[in-house]
């Protein structure tokens, strides 16, 4: 009973989906264009070796055409004719066709597997690319999982296509044209004959593998939400063990699994449908070819032995029909979504805004290059030549005066970058993020930070503090006004850049799998090991790393395991220090760590916060007090600025925040 019921479902299944996947249809009608135009440049990239690929695959299929010739002639010798020189002939010309054929398909299975071994390696290159890419919006919205699984099991298949569906379905194609055109050799009639009924094939094909496409597709998405369960179940193992939650994990991911086992449930109903209506075509195809062709034999205008070969040939053409063009279908329906992604553009783009009609960039040594261009601009009188037109190359130098006119210029541009070096503004922005559309966590936000000023950011949760600092870094842009980097519009710079400005230390110090050196300069393009060392020694951790096995080659485990929570803070301090910030950013950096190690590291952010612009979020009354001056954010909003003793005889916020304790314990 229960099989039974099982069964009912599956085909209850099976016609939901159906349906659900046609209606589909049109809004998907682009997809498949684009996917055979990447897959074609995939092609193109693999020219060298497809070349010698289809080279082996016309002499394999060459070979395989001529193999139903001599069985067909060997069967006839033996059966009609009793011909033994013809048998031995015949049976000689089949076994060496078979043997060539054998060898060029070898050579051919290599080619084509080397091709796909590259294609998936460009194809995984090419989407992690993408996905580093994308804004921070679209990583808030899309699990990483989902996303690994993505680059894993949907990038293989797109591999088999190249590497065994179209090298099957090239030598189907030469087998089937080549089959064809003996056919109608034989007996011009009996192929046309032929050639409907493979049309006939050819159109259920073609319609099974557009609904096996789409349905691959639902799987693949299915697959990557149970992989994102697991890596979630997985990364947070000691949660779940903690809250012995084991069994709800397990529950959680079977029911991903299921939602995939029910869609290929459907895809396997599918696929025995087609196979039995192909089946059923293709022996009513063989059956007309034999009735009209013994018709023929028995007029006397076709031989016994004519009959024999083109039944051969038929059996031989129509096993070409169905093998793999439904694969490719299902290759590129699991493809899909990666397709999407290759194609996906950021909402935020990785270059600067332009502004006016000049491009603007901006100079890794310098962070404020095109402000001082600017700004000589606009003091600069135009250039215009006091020589005369005979004057020959001194027509192109400017007059004493002009030129005492621009380095002046020059000497007011350099004063007014450095007088902005390291200032950050907010002017009227309004945020919210994508994730949680209609909600401003920032609400027409006005905040000045001086040069070298270290502001320490309070306020209870919710309050928009964390914002202020990821929108500084441009993880987003402000849906309304304006951020000022060294009194330059921050959309003006490429984000990649602002890490040669910013540098931002966060609460949870994330750490890759690699030598604690590695970490110290990870993003660096070039750097010296001195460098490495005056970080960490600002940072308080060349001591304890000196003493480590292998200093700092040491390699820091997953996470950062092998650290403590202090240790992990520091080496993420000296990564931040090493690019010598203008703006240092500090996000709660010592809220989870026992005493002894928040002094170590706030004797380095300290030292750190020296000469450079300081934004902190802190929650501890000592880290507090220790800012030149305290903004409190409520609802999004700067509501109180000043210093602890001021803020505290307003009688606001502040104050309100203060008495619930000496730790305020809520400024998070």
């Amino acid at each position: 009973m229960g099989f039974e019921l099982s069964i009912w479902r599956s085909f209850g299944s099976f016609r939901r989906h159906v349906g659900e996947t046609f209606l589909s249809s049109r809004e998907k009608a682009k997809a498949p264009r684009d996917a055979w135009r990447y897959m074609g440049t995939l092609v193109r990239s693999q020219r060298g070796v497809l070349l010698a690929s289809i080279v082996t695959l016309v002499l394999a299929a060459a070979c395989e055409i001529a193999v139903p010739h001599y069985s067909s002639r060997a069967l006839n010798a033996a059966a009609f004719a009793n011909d033994r020189v013809e048998f031995a002939r015949s049976l000689q010309g089949m076994v060496a066709y078979s043997l060539l054929a054998s060898v060029f398909t070898g050579l051919r299975g290599a080619c084509f597997w080397l091709a796909g071994t590259h294609v998936v390696a460009k194809v995984r290159f090419d989407l992690l690319s993408s996905l580093l890419k994308q804004d921070i919006s679209f990583h808030d919205s899309n699990e990483t999982g989902a996303l690994t699984s993505r680059l894993a099991s949907d990038t293989a298949k797109i591999s088999n296509v190249v590497s065994f569906h179209v090298n099957i379905l090239c030598r189907q194609v030469i087998q089937a044209v080549g089959g064809l055109g003996y056919l109608y050799m034989l007996e011009r009639q009996l192929a046309c004959v032929a050639l409907v009924g493979l049309v006939l094939v050819g159109g259920i094909t073609t319609a099974y593998g557009r609904f096996s496409r789409r349905i691959s597709a639902k799987v693949q998405t299915a697959l990557a939400e149970a992989g994102s369960v697991a890596e979630q179940s997985l990364s947070l193992i000691r949660v779940v063990r903690a809250h012995a939650n084991e069994q709800h994990e397990r529950r959680r991911y079977g029911g991903k699994i299921g939602n995939s086992v029910e869609l290929q449930e459907t895809q396997g109903i599918a696929y025995g449908v087609a196979r039995v209506v192909i089946g059923w075509s293709q022996a009513i195809l063989l059956g007309a070819v034999l009735l009209l062709g013994a018709g023929r034999v028995f007029d006397g205008r076709m031989t016994g032995q004519q009959l024999t070969t083109f039944v051969f040939y038929t059996q031989f053409v129509t096993s070409a029909s169905f093998d793999v063009g439904d694969q490719i279908q299902e290759a590129l329906g699991a493809g899909q979504k990666v397709f999407e992604l290759l194609d996906r553009e950021p909402i935020m783009t990785g270059q600067a805004k332009t502004e006016g009609k000049q491009s603007v960039e901006h100079s890794s040594s310098s962070t404020l290059t095109q402000h001082d261009s600017t700004v000589m601009e606009e003091h600069a009188p135009p250039l215009t030549n006091s020589v005369g037109s005979k004057g020959g190359g001194d027509a192109d130098m400017p007059s004493p005066h002009l030129q005492q006119q621009q380095q002046a210029t020059s000497a007011h541009a350099g004063s007014e970058r450095q007088r902005q070096r390291g200032r950050v503004e907010f002017d009227s922005v309004s945020f919210g993020y994508p994730t949680r559309s209609g909600v401003l966590v920032l609400d027409g936000l006005n905040l000045t930070v001086r040069p070298g000023e270290k502001v320490a950011v309070v306020g209870s949760s919710g309050g928009g503090k964390s914002t202020i600092l990821r929108l500084i870094c441009r993880f987003y842009d402000p849906q309304g006004g304006s951020i000022l980097l060294g009194g330059r519009d921050l959309s003006t710079y490429k984000p990649a850049d602002i890490s040669n400005v910013v540098s931002w230390v966060t609460q949870e110090p994330q750490l890759f799998p690699i030598s604690v050196r590695e970490n110290i300069a990870y993003g660096m393009g070039s750097y010296s090991m001195e460098d490495v060392y005056k970080a960490a020694k600002s940072a308080n951790i060349h001591n304890f790393v000196s003493e480590l096995p292998e200093g700092y080659d040491t390699l820091v485990g997953e996470g950062g395991a092998s650290l403590s929570g202090g240790q992990k803070q520091r080496v993420a301090i000296a990564r931040a220090l090493i690019r010598d910030p203008e703006v240092l950013l500090l996000d709660e950096p010592t809220s989870a760590l026992d005493v002894e190690s928040e002094r170590l590291v706030q004797d380095a952010l300290d030292t750190a916060g020296k000469g450079r612009t300081v934004i902190l979020i802190a929650h501890r009354l000592a880290t507090i007090q220790r800012a030149d001056r305290i903004v409190v954010m409520q609802n999004g909003r700067l509501v109180e600025s000043g210093k602890h003793e001021e803020l505290l005889s307003l009688g606001g916020v502040y104050a309100g925040l203060y008495k619930q304790g000496e730790q305020v314990a809520t400024l998070k």
